[in-house]
């Protein structure tokens, strides 16, 4: 009957490096469901689900997040985010769990890892502006959330193609994004202030910003909200929109730099 100090033992002070990171970047994973993980992949380990069924309900929970946004009613979002997103985040945390401590490390496994978010996050922005085009009755949003969808699924690919090309070339760099070498005004703005802004534009983390936004448009008696262009801006589809055009920036440095990355260690 494993425990669940050798789960922490196992599962997680072995892979110290990466629950450092985990802290630095995502708070709440690292201090609150990290703690509650193991308790989870106990439960799993001594029902004998494996780590690919539970990536499995994993991405079921997180599709089922994204499809509560599309009717366009603040509860259901609520709901979705306080309870669905909240166990696709905590189970993607579990199926690693539970894989190294069964030691059941396969292809698989790291398969469902490697399309889990390409999949959850994009298909999360389009139902997001479904959900806002009938909120709000602007069909724009509808066309965006799609739009943002496919700049997110554009990322994923062009930065999964960089390394597994990169993975073919004996002699190589690894790969900087070209502002953090600079020194310049930019690249300072770059290393200090926005990659942590970005992180807010992340559904690991973006999810727990609506929860606070969806509970303030709720119970305010203030409603914010105003006219620009004929598009209705309140709190939800500001920051869908900040979101959606953050993504949109990164689609066209990722392929830029990504290809300027690639050919330049191919001439060394």
């Amino acid at each position: 009957m494993v425990t669940i100090d050798e789960i922490r033992q196992v599962a997680q002070l072995s892979y110290r490096e990466k629950m450092l990171e985990e802290i630095r970047n995502y708070p709440y994973i690292g201090h609150v469901l990290r703690k509650v993980s193991p308790h989870f992949t106990k439960f799993f380990i001594e029902h004998n689900v494996s780590a690919n069924q539970v990536s499995a309900l994993s991405f079921l929970f997180g599709a089922i997040g994204g499809l509560l946004f599309v009717f366009g009613n603040h509860y259901l979002m609520l709901i979705s985010c306080i309870v669905f997103l909240q166990l696709w985040n905590l189970l993607d945390l579990v199926d690693g769990e539970v894989a190294r401590v069964t030691d059941d490390l396969s292809l698989g496994g790291r398969y469902l890892e490697e399309i889990h978010n390409p999949i959850v996050e994009p298909g999360f922005m389009a139902c997001f502006g479904i959900g806002l085009s009938r909120m709000l009755g602007c069909m724009i949003f509808l066309y965006l959330g799609f739009i943002f969808a496919l700049s997110i699924c554009m990322v994923h690919g062009f930065n999964r193609t960089r390394r597994w090309i990169g993975k073919g070339l004996e002699k190589k760099e690894a790969y900087v994004f070209p502002l953090m070498k600079k020194k310049s005004l930019a690249g300072r703005f770059y290393g200090s202030l926005y990659r942590r802004v970005r992180l807010l534009f992340l559904l690991m983390n973006g999810y727990l910003v609506l929860i606070g936004i969806l509970i303030f448009e709720i119970v305010s008696p203030i409603k914010l909200s105003c006219m620009f262009y004929g598009i209705t801006l309140n709190l939800l589809s500001t920051y869908f929109l900040l979101y959606g055009f953050d993504w949109l920036i990164r689609t066209i440095v990722s392929g830029t730099t990504n290809y300027r990355y690639l050919m330049r260690i191919q001439e060394k």
